[in-house]
């Protein structure tokens, strides 16, 4: 395989989950808990519930999340009752 000629871009959605924590709590100062949102038919999603759960004691958090196996995300309202 020949080696790429010239310039190499790309993007990435990772989310800055520490960044967000640390917003957070300068924002919001007396919050105790924090709710994630998120779906496990997705990578990503996955993975960035794994940071959140590995930063969250860290800002002084409990992370509640709820988690949805549908690639179509249902109304919140329904999602969280």
């Amino acid at each position: 395989m020949e080696s790429p000629v010239g310039e190499v871009t790309g993007t990435s959605d990772k989310l800055p989950v520490e960044e967000q924590l640390k917003m957070i709590r300068e924002m919001l100062p007396d919050a105790t808990k924090i709710g994630i949102l998120y779906t496990t038919s997705e990578a990503n999603s996955v993975s960035a519930i794994e940071e959140y759960k590995s930063l969250v004691k860290k800002y002084d958090f409990e992370l509640v999340e709820k988690e949805s196996q549908q690639r179509q995300m249902y109304p919140l309202r329904q999602m969280i009752c």
